[in-house]
This record gives C-alpha cells, structure tokens and sequence, in this order.
C-alpha cells in the first residue's frame, strides 16, 4: 500500500490519473485522445475539448478549442477549483494519496504511455454533385472560387493508426462521410473538410498557409481564420488578399507578418466573433498593433453570409475593414 508519509512528488502522479479523477472520467486514460464538452465555454454544445498526450512532454494536457486555453493537469486542477499553482499541486498530492490508500485502484509504478498518431494515408476524389452545390451556394461560394483554391469532393478517405514509439501500423480506418479535400496548387493533400462532423471538422495533413497560393497582389491583406471564410471573403468581391493559418488554433509569428507587412500597405485581422477568436484578435492587437474587425452577426463571415444573406455581409464587412484600414499602424519591435 502506498504510503502517505512518504515524500510524493506531483511528478510522480500519472497524468492520466488526473483527468480521471477530476473531470470524473469513466474510462481510464492510458494514451488515447478523448474529447469532452469545454470546461471553459459553458455555451458549447458540442466536444471542443481535447484530451491527448503531448508528444515531448509525454503526459497529458489538454487544448480547448473552444476557448483557446491550454495547459496541463495542475493548469486544469487550477482553473477548475479557482486554486493557485502551488495550493492546485498540494491538493492533487493529497487527492492522490487518499485515493491510492483507499485502494480504489493502482496507479503506483509510474505511468508507461503508448500513444499514437492518425495519419492520412489514401484519399479518392470524386466528381461534384448537387449536394455540394447546396452546401457550398450556402456561403455564396460557388465552382469558380472552389476551383481557384482547389477544394475537390472526396469519395472517402482513410487513415491509419500509427504507434508513435515503435512506428508500427496498429489499424487502418475508411471513411465515407461528405469531405471535402484542400489541395496545394501542385495537388498534394494538405486538410480534409468535414462540414457535417460535429466532433472534428478538420483533419490537418501538412503546414500550409491556406490562401498563400491565391494572392491577387492587393495592396490590403485580411488575415482569417479558415479557408470557408476566406473564400466567403473573396465573393463579396472586394479588392482584399486573403490568408488563413493551417489551424484555427495557429497564430502567425512575428517574422511572418513582418514579412507580409513587406508586401502590403495594410494588414487586418478577421476572426471568429468566439471566445477563442476574440482572444486572438486581441493577442495581434495587443501584440503587434494590428487592427482587427470584430463582427458579432454570427460565428464568422461566412456564416454572416449563409444567415443573413451577402448584402447584409458586405454592409457589415465594408466600413469596418476601412475603418480598420484608416487605424492601420503596426509595431513589430
């Protein structure tokens, strides 16, 4: 039995253990992902909160997409119980200690995670249909636009499990779910779209500056947060560039926006009107000085566009990218 008056390190207690414990998971967490409803956004609906092993740090954390927050267990333990670092470590040791002397379970003898990855490994196109039509005429984007930034229909797609120690191919899963494939000019596969998913709507395949490959050379570049918006962006026929990350939860780095502070007169930021979106608009505000465009209709512009209709969009759209175009005065020191 495991003795409390030993001198237990908050090291010592396995990740997993708690995120169990404290969040009341039934299945113990020994290296899959799991998500769960945000812990942080009492509005979510949906799981936006992802629990996984981080590659690195070998232990768990988690990433809320929600509302952008990120930590570990203690960062957890801390938010969650409203406790300081030191005082959310103590309470996990004594939480541990009563819990492994009631002998409700053995977590003693450290914690060996065997964790994976999902990589894509085959994808079919196909060709498009009327479905895709209603989805995507939805946001007034119609084959033209999907044609420049290359989003194909994909039949199905498969993935395969890969134990990240050992490199050894555990499983291979298709899918046959309405997908949309994002493709580099050069046609390699670098996100999968799953508009209809509502767990994980995007598979990332490889870094990609979505919107890099479609630059028009305008003197003002919008800085979104998907290629859905920036494509929405696009239709409502203004004289903007447009760039999204490969993520929602990526920010662009300082070299970066120097570097496209180079080519352009004017930089602005358009993101979700969430919790999350609002938090990264004021990091580049805050940041660097960059002006954002805060459009509070809906989640984001293209959903600005499916509810309310394009002309309603542009009149939101219009004098708030100017306004943000008159305050434009970046710091990049």
């Amino acid at each position: 039995m495991f003795n409390s008056k030993s001198h237990l390190k908050i090291d010592d207690i396995p990740s997993g253990w708690i995120f169990n414990y404290y969040l009341n998971i039934p299945v113990r967490l020994t290296g899959q992902s799991m998500s769960i409803k945000s812990l942080f956004n009492p509005k979510d609906t949906n799981p936006s909160m992802v629990l996984y092993v981080h590659k690195t740090k070998k232990k768990y954390v988690f990433k809320c997409h929600s509302s952008g927050r990120y930590g570990d267990g203690i960062n957890m333990v801390c938010a969650i119980l409203n406790l300081d670092f030191i005082a959310a470590c103590k309470r996990i040791i004594n939480d541990y200690t009563r819990f492994v002397n009631d002998g409700e379970d053995n977590f003693m003898g450290g914690e060996e995670l065997e964790f994976t990855n999902w990589k894509v490994t085959s994808h079919t196109v196909r060709n498009w249909m009327k479905k895709d039509a209603d989805f995507w005429l939805k946001y007034n984007i119609g084959s033209s636009m999907l044609t420049k930034y290359n989003v194909k229909p994909l039949e199905y797609f498969t993935m395969t499990e890969i134990n990240a120690n050992t490199g050894e191919a555990l499983r291979t899963v298709a899918s046959d779910e309405v997908s949309y494939g994002y493709f580099t000019k050069e046609g390699v596969l670098y996100k999968i779209y799953k508009p209809y998913n509502r767990k994980r709507k995007f598979l990332k395949i490889l870094d990609y500056i979505q919107g890099s490959e479609q630059l028009d050379k305008h003197t003002t570049l919008v800085i979104t947060s998907s290629l859905k918006d920036i494509m929405a962006i696009k239709s409502l026929g203004l004289r903007v560039d447009c760039i999204a990350p490969d993520s929602e939860s990526t920010k662009f780095t300082k070299d970066q926006l120097k570097q496209y502070a180079k080519q352009y007169k004017r930089i602005v930021i358009c993101l979700d009107s969430d919790e999350a979106g609002v938090k990264a608009m004021k990091f580049y505000k805050e940041t660097y000085k960059l002006p954002f465009m805060y459009l509070p209709r809906e989640k984001d512009i293209s959903d600005i566009i499916r509810y309310q209709g394009k002309q309603i969009a542009l009149e939101d759209f219009y004098p708030k990218l100017h306004a943000c175009m008159d305050a434009y005065s970046p710091n990049f020191d």
